[in-house]
């Protein structure tokens, strides 16, 4: 496992690093996967769903509850296929 080739005394630090990497990249697939769907939708490929704009002067800023909730979903299926990080 990765912790056990890191030496004791760096074991926070690379908890720490390991966090904040997890979560640059969940917000990196997030944005890009709402950024994809959003084009999608505009070029119609995909089917009609609700795209809320979270800011009125950033066209950029979306949310798409199907698409949280299927990232919710699949998150929860990965974590009970792998059960441990070992």
């Amino acid at each position: 496992p990765f912790y056990n080739a890191v030496p004791d005394n760096l074991k926070w630090p690379m908890v720490v690093l390991a966090t904040l990497a997890a979560i640059i990249a969940s917000q990196a697939m997030i944005s890009g996967l709402f950024s994809l769907l959003t084009q999608a939708y505009a070029a119609r490929f995909v089917p009609k769903i609700l795209v809320l704009h979270t800011n009125p002067d950033h066209v950029g800023q979306v949310y798409i509850p199907e698409v949280n909730w299927a990232l919710c979903v699949a998150c929860l299926v990965i974590c009970v296929i792998f059960k441990t990080s070992a």
